[in-house]
């Protein structure tokens, strides 16, 4: 929770993570409690750079509806814009990707004591059991 970026693979049990606080609009520590690891077969990449499991949600705006709240990767459609805390701005979905993978790949999903959000290359993220 000091700024620097970690790759999410290497987050473990009592790291200290950033989480969102919609109250307050601030960033707050949140110590990681246990880190879920299991394979999926079907991976969303967003942007060309997030990789995601059809379980996360992303807290995003839907103009279309003109609607905010968290969304399945799933869900999400080029034009919908994925939230950013870092900026304070949206970031505009320009396309999404999904890849079936016979041989899975690992993913990991941290849970933390205050909040179960996180941020993945600036994309507000949540652990899927919360959304």
């Amino acid at each position: 929770a000091n700024g620097t970026t970690v790759a999410i693979n290497h987050i473990k049990a009592g790291d200290v993570v950033l989480s969102y606080n919609f109250q307050t609009h601030s960033f707050i520590p949140n110590p990681v409690q246990r880190v879920f690891v299991f394979k999926v077969y079907t991976e969303y990449i967003i942007n060309g750079k997030v990789g995601t499991d059809s379980m996360e949600a992303f807290y995003a705006y839907n103009p279309n509806t003109n609607t905010y709240g968290w969304v399945y990767a799933p869900e999400l459609a080029v034009g919908d814009a994925i939230y950013n805390p870092i900026t304070n701005s949206y970031i505009p979905i320009t396309s999404i990707s999904v890849e079936n993978l016979p041989n899975g790949i690992t993913v990991y999903d941290p849970i933390g004591t205050s909040s179960n959000n996180f941020i993945a290359n600036g994309m507000l993220s949540i652990e899927d059991s919360i959304a």
